[in-house]
């Protein structure tokens, strides 16, 4: 993957686990976590988001995790770019 880093941390919110994201998706992980995670969380909850529960992000496999090749394959997923990441929750 090019452009890849590894992120632990957004700003003060950390991440449960390092996740691997090209550099566009660290940025546009930051700006939804500033913009729309942390002004929710002042809103809904009086205080600030603490953690991220990461899933998984850059895993080369398919989508659904089908198996390469064969009749039953499927096109990359965005994870296979490092463009994605789960989430599982909030802290």
């Amino acid at each position: 993957v090019e452009n890849a880093v590894e992120v632990t941390h957004v700003g003060s919110v950390k991440l449960t686990r390092p996740a691997l994201l090209t550099q566009d998706m660290a940025i546009r992980l930051g700006r939804w976590v500033n913009d729309v995670l942390q002004p929710a969380a002042q809103k809904n909850f009086g205080t600030q988001l603490a953690a991220i529960d990461v899933g998984g992000s850059y895993s080369c496999r398919n989508i659904y995790g089908k198996p390469f090749g064969g009749r039953f394959a499927g096109r990359l997923s965005e994870h296979a770019f490092a463009n994605a990441i789960d989430i599982g929750g909030f802290k």
